[in-house]
């Protein structure tokens, strides 16, 4: 399924839902709570998307760019 179709299904649905992705655009659209399970431990974001990858990316050492992924421009063209 991809992740247009996946986001419209989401739209629609009236419970929880379980989504594991590695598509940050489709992270990005969902506005959900972030979790990350590695290491057989599952730890909650405080916070959203960027956040979790500024945290990501200061744990590898690496500096962040100032400009924004492609996946966050797009999802803020379509809000």
């Amino acid at each position: 399924m991809s992740g247009s179709s996946l986001m419209c299904a989401y739209m629609f649905v009236c419970a929880g839902v379980v989504i594991v992705s590695h598509d940050e655009r489709l992270i990005r659209d969902t506005n959900c709570q972030l979790w990350v399970v590695e290491n057989q431990n599952i730890a909650q974001i405080d916070g959203d998307f960027d956040d979790y990858r500024l945290e990501l990316l200061q744990s590898l050492g690496e500096e962040i760019a100032k400009k924004p992924s492609v996946a966050a421009e797009l999802s803020a063209g379509a809000n």
